[in-house]
C-alpha cells in the first residue's frame, strides 16, 4: 500500500511526458496566425505599459519608469518589451 503514491506519481509523470510530446506536435498555425498571435502579445504589453505608466504619473520620472519595469517584470514579461514601452512612454511625456 505505501509504493501506491510513487506509482501513481510515475504513471502521472509518464502521462505529462506523452501529452507534451503530442502538443509540440501540433501545427502552431500559419504565418498569418503567428502574425495575429504576435501582434496581439505586443498589443496587450503596450497597453499594460500606458496603465502601469498613467497609475504612477504624479511620481518623478525615474520613479515613474522603475514602477512600470517592476510591475512589468512581475507579471512576466520581456525585458525587451518593457524597455521599448518605457522608451515610448517616456517620448510621448516630451
Amino acid at each position: 500500500m505505501i509504493y501506491m503514491p510513487i506509482i501513481m506519481s510515475a504513471l502521472g509523470l509518464a502521462y505529462v511526458f506523452i501529452r507534451r510530446s503530442w502538443v509540440m506536435k501540433q501545427d502552431a498555425g500559419d504565418g498569418k496566425m503567428k502574425e495575429i498571435s504576435d501582434h496581439t502579445y505586443w498589443k496587450c504589453g503596450q497597453d499594460l505599459a500606458d496603465k502601469f505608466w498613467e497609475t504612477n504619473q504624479n511620481l518623478p520620472l525615474a520613479e515613474q519608469k522603475r514602477k512600470v519595469w517592476n510591475a512589468m517584470r512581475y507579471r512576466g514579461w520581456e525585458t525587451e518589451l518593457i524597455m521599448e514601452n518605457i522608451l515610448r512612454l517616456e517620448h510621448q511625456k516630451e
